[in-house]
């Protein structure tokens, strides 16, 4: 008889440990599971961040920032007075319209200078790989 209670007390510390490592082995899976969804949404967000530059629709009164990627467009709009100048101030609500007229045709200057630098790298980037296929072809060994 005491043989047969050891063995049952054998037998369910055995189902104990069986179902607590498989919660165990559960809870890793899921959080690597967690862990790679939040590496790939992070690497997600920062190629649209390449290939989309902020995007920023300035008027007088709201100042619209794109800050979320291409899932999610949440909006923030900020009143005049708590929109600062590149100098870290707020702007007076008595600025002439000439001035603020000029400085966005300069941001909008600068804007497409840049996109064209970053279509210029693009290029050059797809010409060099153009150019390291046809040599690949090129230089692969004949069987």
């Amino acid at each position: 008889m005491f043989v047969g209670r050891r063995r049952f007390a054998d037998i369910i510390i055995l189902v104990c440990c069986t179902i607590l490592s498989y919660f165990l082995i559960r809870a890793i899976i899921d959080h690597v599971k967690h862990v790679t969804h939040e590496k790939n949404l992070k690497g997600n967000m920062q190629q649209w961040k390449l290939r989309h530059p902020k995007i920023v629709t300035e008027s007088k009164d709201i100042q619209y920032i794109d800050e979320n990627g291409p899932d999610s467009f949440i909006y923030k709009a900020k009143p005049k007075h708590d929109i600062q100048n590149k100098h870290g101030h707020h702007e007076d609500d008595d600025d002439d319209e000439e001035a603020d007229d000029l400085e966005l045709e300069q941001r909008i200057r600068e804007r497409k200078r840049k996109q064209a630098l970053k279509m210029d790298q693009r290029g050059r980037k797809r010409n060099a790989l153009e150019i390291n296929q046809r040599l690949k072809i090129r230089n692969k060994p004949r069987s």
